[in-house]
């Protein structure tokens, strides 16, 4: 029994497992004071890839560019006029009149742990990655029942907010609609190019965030056992509720937000990221236990003619 249970410890899958979950948790972050609404802005990325990762790739990495990412549109005024929506994404515009030094109020520095811990994940999640793709080249009768994790490569969109993380090292702790008033940030426009430009990077963002987990459905396939159509078909269901919530997100996007998060899409990405951690969860455990494929979902699961459990 202990030898067994050593087994399970030493085993690669639920060290990958837990090497992600920085990369979950810095992709989620938020300057929120209560830990329930961090959590909630953690599945909500969870449940949505294109939250997280156009906070990313669209945002910047100075601190006031993120800082504006979470203020309201009516903290912003253009020609005496409120703004109907956030100047964010394709919808930027520039700042006139502010002092910088009131973004350092809520924004820091990440730490040499917190910057390590992104680099982490970036590796587990790598090296996940090359063991899935070196499968495709192995033999079928070659280990053909060991399963490599899947979430790495399923995770593979989180690695952008972990580099940024990792290099840049800005951070927000403090909510800046706290500290900015109604109509105190000045705008104006931004010439043609850069307006392009901008359109141009989140709508690659939202390709990305729609499609690329769909290739751990694609290597699930075409990995040992060939044509293990089972865990292929759950893959299919993570990947679905992602690309479904990502096309809806940037939908939204191109309509313009007025907050940074309206309850009722908020309320349903949380509920779908929380939704994916349980789906998540099992697959873990099915991994590790190929024989549970066969007990839960019936004999199309058994791939005992193909391999030896």
């Amino acid at each position: 029994m202990t030898e067994s249970w050593i087994h399970v410890l030493l085993n690669p899958i639920p060290q990958y497992v837990i090497g992600v979950f920085p990369g979950i948790a810095i992709n989620g972050d938020a300057p929120m004071e209560k830990l329930t609404e961090k959590l909630g802005w953690v599945l909500r990325c969870l449940g949505c890839p294109f939250t997280g990762t156009f906070y990313a790739c669209n945002i910047g990495t100075g601190k006031k560019a993120i800082c504006i990412y979470w203020i309201s549109s009516d903290k912003f005024i253009q020609q005496n006029q409120h703004l109907s929506r956030r100047p964010i994404g394709i919808h930027t515009m520039e700042i006139t009149e502010l002092d910088k030094g009131t973004f350092r109020q809520c924004t820091g520095r990440a730490s040499v742990l917190d910057r390590i811990s992104s680099l982490v994940s970036v590796y587990f999640i790598v090296v996940g990655v090359i063991a899935g793709l070196s499968r495709l080249h192995k033999p079928p009768n070659e280990e053909p029942c060991e399963d490599w994790p899947y979430i790495p490569i399923l995770l593979f969109w989180t690695i952008p907010a972990t580099i940024k993380r990792a290099c840049w090292g800005n951070l927000i702790f403090k909510d800046p609609n706290q500290i900015f008033r109604v109509n105190e940030i000045t705008v104006q426009d931004i010439g043609p190019n850069r307006k392009n430009h901008l359109k141009v990077t989140v709508t690659l963002t939202a390709f990305v965030s729609i499609f690329l987990p769909w290739i751990t459905v694609f290597l699930a396939y075409h990995t040992p056992p060939i044509g293990y159509f089972c865990r292929s078909k759950y893959l299919t269901i993570v990947c679905a509720i992602w690309s479904f919530n990502s096309l809806i997100a940037y939908i939204v996007h191109l309509k313009g937000e007025r907050h940074v998060s309206d309850w009722f899409f908020h309320v349903w990405f949380a509920l779908c990221g929380f939704v994916v951690a349980l789906l998540l969860l099992v697959l873990c455990i099915l991994t590790e236990f190929n024989d549970l494929w066969v007990r839960y979902f019936g004999d199309s699961c058994d791939i005992s003619s193909s391999c030896q459990i």
